[in-house]
């Protein structure tokens, strides 16, 4: 599937969920990972660009579009929420789709700290949303593990976790790296309720360089 044969709903839907310019340049791309349908969410795990986080996009895409057009499959059973009739008119709830780059997310966390309103407004979000996707996990250890940020997301993980809440992830990091990083609280609940689920592949960001005519990449 090809941003050609989406609807122009389904990429208008993406953006308000939050999705940059730059992962919407997924629903360009034909796909190259097979993902599971799983209800409750799952992680995918595996190389710096394998395609994980595209990967992720381009399915949620798919479900989106299938009930843009009417379309009823087992494959997109999991996405009859986003959609409700009122009085007649189809009317979406994408909006309930919080989708974060999680080191960036832990980043403004840490600018939040004084701002105690502005964190409890987005943990509500997060908690409370139909969906929740964290991007990237792990990754913000390469800007300085900070303790609050962590514990905001235990705060997130742990509600949804007992709620039995969807959440859909990606990381670079192994489970067991995973584990080891976040220790026990957030990986046993994050391991054991939205598994993951390893992708492999080169690291197509640097595929997509070629070389000058006569030069070489050293």
């Amino acid at each position: 599937m090809t941003i050609h044969e989406y609807h122009p709903r389904t990429r208008e839907l993406l953006q308000r969920a939050g999705l940059s310019r730059r992962e919407l340049r997924a629903l360009e791309e034909t796909p190259i990972h097979s993902l599971p349908g799983e209800s409750s969410g799952y992680g995918l795990i595996g190389p710096v660009g394998c395609g994980k986080t595209w990967s992720l996009i381009q399915r949620i895409a798919q479900e989106i579009n299938a009930y843009v057009l009417d379309q009823d499959s087992p494959e997109t059973a999991w996405l009859k929420s986003m959609i409700e009739v009122i009085d007649g008119i189809r009317y979406d709830v994408c909006r309930s789709i919080v989708w974060v780059s999680w080191p960036d997310q832990a980043e403004n966390l840490k600018r939040m700290v004084l701002d105690a309103q502005a964190v409890s407004e987005w943990v509500k979000q997060a908690s409370e949303c139909w969906l929740l996707v964290l991007d990237d996990l792990g990754a913000e250890r390469v800007r300085g593990v900070d303790d609050f940020s962590r514990s905001v997301l235990a705060e997130v993980i742990d509600s949804r976790y007992r709620n039995e809440e969807m959440v859909c992830w990606t990381s670079n990091l192994s489970a067991e790296e995973l584990a080891v990083f976040y220790r026990g609280r957030i990986a046993s609940r994050l391991l054991s309720a939205w598994p993951p689920f390893e992708l492999e592949g080169p690291d197509m960001r640097l595929q997509a360089i070629s070389p000058l005519p006569g030069e070489g990449l050293l």
